[in-house]
């Protein structure tokens, strides 16, 4: 069942972007293990639940911090056929991927297991570190995701104005928006939404006067949904989230002083 936040914002981005599809049934994310790695390689595993999308993220790079496929990253021949993941593009439109059994190569004109586009060829478009996702399976399954852990400690965003972009932490640790270093300030009313174990959005917003309950004086930073100073983490490391500027396009680089050695 389609919890109510999700299905609220699922119903606003297909009235927005005029999707192809007849809608998401949304679960929370479920992060089974945070990246395992003390330098170089690393995975993390993502528990999904048959027929329902959860939100993931690109949380590795290939080798000299390059881009990579969804082959490099998701690799095993127990992924169930049918598991599919949707990047949204720069035009609010959501680009398909499916596991199959019969992925058309170009190169070798042969067919393959592996993930498709949706014209059924091999997939070779390239996944950057930090793009969120949704991924679903026809039955419950474990994902593994692995890869080179990105060494550099900061990303890149570009942000066009009122829209909602599918984002991830990609850093090796944990999320907190007020931790991390904003290259611009967000605009008052930048939102993020993050969905919690409990299948609900929670929404965290930029504010001039978020409230620090310890020093019990206001702060510009970003707030919960009670206008509270946020101080732990939002997101676990590779979760998706939306985030959303109002009335203006925004370029930022987000830095975090924590990388992989």
């Amino acid at each position: 069942m389609v919890p109510a936040l999700a299905a609220g914002l699922e119903a606003h981005l297909l009235r927005r972007f005029r999707r192809r599809s007849s809608g998401l049934d949304t679960a929370a994310p479920a992060h089974a293990a945070d990246v395992v790695s003390s330098n170089i390689v690393g995975y993390e595993k993502l528990n999904l639940t048959a027929n329902s999308f959860v939100m993931g993220g690109i949380q590795f790079v290939g080798v000299g911090n390059t881009a990579v496929t969804l082959a490099d990253l998701f690799a095993g021949e127990d992924i169930p056929f049918g598991t599919e993941i949707r990047f949204l593009n720069d035009e609010g439109r959501y680009v398909y991927y499916k596991y199959v059994a019969d992925a058309f190569d170009e190169d070798t004109e042969e067919e393959m297991a592996g993930w498709a586009d949706g014209d059924g060829l091999v997939a070779s478009d390239p996944v950057l570190n930090g793009d969120g996702f949704w991924i679903s399976s026809p039955q419950n399954y474990a994902i593994t995701q692995a890869g080179q852990v990105d060494g550099r400690s900061s990303v890149k965003l570009t942000l066009s104005a009122d829209d909602f972009h599918m984002v991830c932490n990609p850093f090796p640790t944990g999320f907190n928006p007020n931790e991390v270093t904003w290259s611009q300030t967000p605009p008052v009313g930048t939102e993020i939404r993050v969905l919690n174990s409990k299948g609900q959005y929670q929404y965290f917003k930029y504010q001039s006067d978020a409230f620090d309950e310890e020093t019990e004086e206001e702060l510009a930073g970003w707030a919960d949904g009670d206008g509270l100073y946020v101080k732990n983490d939002i997101a676990g490391v590779g979760q998706g989230f939306w985030i959303k500027v109002p009335g203006q396009s925004l370029e930022v680089t987000i830095s975090t002083p924590i990388a992989s050695n």
